[in-house]
């Protein structure tokens, strides 16, 4: 992809939008390849769980968490994107003649943060209120956890990366219940991304270039 092309799909709220859309549709695949693992690791003679089999079934629960929580990410930055054009920052490099050669993210939001924070994330678009929602924000918390490495590496980067419950949500919302808060989540960020970009004039956000 070129740098241009790079930075017009960047900017485009509504490619955040379909990149979501796109995620939660192969989500919801492996959701129901887990869920199907899952019943099949109950020995019917014992009630039981064939330990092998759950454990299966748990692996893919993992990876299929961690797409709904890419799905979060994008609809959040395609929201933000819309939102607040001017506070969307991009590194630029370019030649001697003044051609762009090279563009990436910097920084969304007023001030840099880890933009696979998708508490952060939320807060900034307005879909959770400063220190409110405190059960939207657990959740959120474990998405980006399982962004972060839950979802993609048997270890943390640091020994200290962990998610630490808050007390918040029962444990079981972070298993085989995840997708009854999710779900509902994703459909509010999209719902409302839909709606600014209708009341909008155009599609296309500026952003500001920094160089």
């Amino acid at each position: 992809m070129s740098p241009d092309e790079f930075l017009r799909r960047a900017r485009d709220p509504m490619a955040w939008r379909s990149k979501a859309i796109s995620l939660r549709r192969s989500a919801d695949v492996v959701w129901d390849e887990s869920s199907r693992r899952r019943l099949d690791s109950i020995v019917v003679q014992t009630k039981s769980y064939d330990e092998a089999k759950f454990e299966e079934a748990i692996d893919v629960l993992r990876n299929c968490q961690f797409l709904y929580s890419l799905a979060a990410e994008c609809a959040l930055k395609g929201l933000i994107i819309k939102q607040h054009p001017k506070e969307v920052v991009f590194d630029t490099t370019v030649d001697g003649t003044n051609s762009l050669i090279d563009a990436k993210i910097r920084q969304i939001g007023k001030t840099r943060i880890d933009t696979h924070n998708l508490e952060k994330l939320a807060e900034i678009s307005g879909m959770v209120s400063t220190g409110g929602q405190a059960a939207i924000r657990e959740l959120l918390a474990f998405s980006t956890f399982c962004i972060n490495w839950f979802g993609r590496y048997p270890v943390p980067l640091e020994s200290t990366s962990d998610f630490l419950p808050r007390g918040k949500l029962p444990g079981v919302v972070f298993n085989h219940y995840y997708r009854d808060l999710m779900d509902p989540f994703l459909d509010s960020v999209l719902e409302k991304l839909d709606s600014e970009c209708r009341d909008a004039p155009g599609h296309s956000a500026k952003v500001s270039v920094a160089r």
